[in-house]
């Protein structure tokens, strides 16, 4: 599983996904498939596929309404599972 698999279940859950870094941050995949790391202002020295690769539990956010946001912890093996269970696209749904 690489992480642009988790940032396609990310666009098409409508779902947060968070992990922990090696340095202690954490980064976040929003619901654009966007991959943000809060708090850092330079160009952080890492990879984030190895980063990801070594993440042994992430947490699924699901935005809810303004005063409720679903957050589950799941482990790596769920997570793939989740991920594989996503629908195959079709020929007009691709990234732009």
């Amino acid at each position: 599983m690489k992480l642009t698999d988790v940032r396609k279940m990310a666009i098409r859950q409508q779902t947060r996904v968070r992990f922990r870094l090696s340095d202690g941050t954490e980064c976040v995949v929003n619901e654009d498939g966007i991959a943000r790391m809060p708090g850092i202002r330079d160009v952080p020295q890492l990879n984030l596929e190895d980063e990801f690769s070594q993440a042994t539990e992430v947490q699924l956010e699901t935005p809810g309404n303004a005063t409720k946001t679903s957050v589950r912890t799941v482990s790596r093996a769920e997570l793939e599972k989740l991920v594989s269970n996503q629908p195959v696209p079709t020929p007009d749904d691709h990234d732009e």
